[in-house]
């Protein structure tokens, strides 16, 4: 009797346990959802290209590391680092507005300082870093990176929203993604948005093995899932964008003598093994972009004698292999480009001597005339 009894209560725990490891799987399980297409953009208008110098503060030596959108109302908002150099403590978040009528750009304006993060976050910050900005839901969203202590391989990245009218940014959170120190983490590349109302944010790991990772967000813009989409190491600042049925990847090497690589997925949190290109990447920021289903990088040359004084624009003319299409400028350095599209333009913004912030803008018709 006593052994029947043992058996039932064996029996009873392990369905006891197979029932709650059920429920824990059920309710963490990420939804269905793929990858939104880029929005088609016109070909009717005739070509267009034009170039702009981004207002930068009255106080401000350096500017770097722009970031872009498009507003609902045609307009852009800009956003950058600006202070005495990357890294200083007088570093604060700047921004200008793009009047799409007038073709002008606002004086600058800032949207974050240390000591704001700091007394929001409730924590200590030395200094700020990158700014990435993304519209959602007729919220903008900010994600920026700080310091508390030591350099951008202690960084952590933390999320503010504000409304579309009138901008002012509030904390939301600090992105937690790592049980432990939670440090190193670090953003550039834009997100893109699932059919679930959510969207995926490519970061990445800086700490010892570099390594880039996605993370997922539900609709109301909380972060869900974390997923590393393959082994590599010394792969930074993923740039990711819609390609075919899923979407693709390219990134920032940290290793000179490695080949810039791309890597596709069949699903969101399935992706393929990285394949190697005919350009090399020298530790630089890039911008991978799919503009009406075809292919474009936004970098800088592979000669290392012309590393960072060229910004080019080149599309991918097979599965592996970029031609280059245009210069789009020349300087001491060009450099950390990001764009944003809206039905008649694509904008790039981007590094100039560290000193200014460039605005390029043309449409489908220039760039039709440049594959002619």
């Amino acid at each position: 009797m006593e052994p029947s009894r043992n058996r039932l209560k064996h029996a009873a725990f392990f369905v006891g346990l197979f029932i709650v490891l059920f429920l824990i799987i059920i309710t963490h399980q990420t939804p269905p959802y793929a990858f939104m297409r880029n929005q088609t953009l016109s070909t009717e208008s005739p070509p267009y290209f034009t170039q702009l110098t981004i207002p930068k503060p009255n106080d401000a030596l350096s500017v770097h590391a722009s970031t872009l959108i498009s507003l609902p109302n045609d307009n852009l908002l800009s956003a950058y680092f600006s202070g005495t150099k990357e890294g200083a403590k007088d570093v604060k978040i700047s921004a200008n507005l793009f009047d799409g009528k007038t073709n002008r750009w606002s004086e600058a304006f800032t949207i974050l300082t240390k000591e704001d993060l700091s007394h929001h976050s409730h924590e200590y910050i030395k200094k700020l870093g990158n700014p990435l900005l993304f519209l959602h839901d007729n919220k903008i969203l900010l994600f920026v990176v700080g310091v508390s202590m030591g350099g951008w391989a202690t960084s952590k990245i933390y999320q503010l929203e504000s409304a579309l009218e009138p901008i002012h940014f509030k904390f939301a959170r600090k992105l937690s993604l790592s049980p432990f120190l939670n440090l190193s983490h670090l953003i550039k590349n834009k997100p893109l948005n699932t059919t679930d109302g959510g969207f995926v944010l490519p970061l990445y790991h800086e700490l010892a093995t570099q390594y880039p990772l996605l993370l997922k967000f539900d609709k109301q813009n909380n972060p869900r899932e974390l997923l590393r989409p393959n082994a590599l190491n010394h792969q930074l600042q993923p740039s990711l964008t819609p390609f075919k049925d899923c979407a693709i990847m390219a990134f920032r090497n940290h290793s000179f003598k490695d080949s810039l690589m791309l890597e596709t997925c069949k699903t969101p949190t399935a992706w393929q093994k990285p394949m190697l290109t005919n350009l090399k990447n020298l530790n630089d920021a890039l911008n991978l972009i799919n503009l009406n289903k075809e292919l474009y990088l936004i970098h800088n040359p592979s000669d290392l004698s012309l590393r960072r004084k060229e910004l080019w624009l080149s599309k991918l003319e097979n599965s592996n292999s970029f031609k280059t299409l245009k210069v789009l400028d020349k300087a001491n350095e060009v450099s950390y480009p990001s764009y944003s599209l809206n039905p008649h333009f694509i904008d790039i913004v981007y590094t100039y001597n560290r000193s200014h912030i460039k605005h390029i803008r043309f449409n489908m018709a220039y760039l039709n005339s440049l594959l002619k």
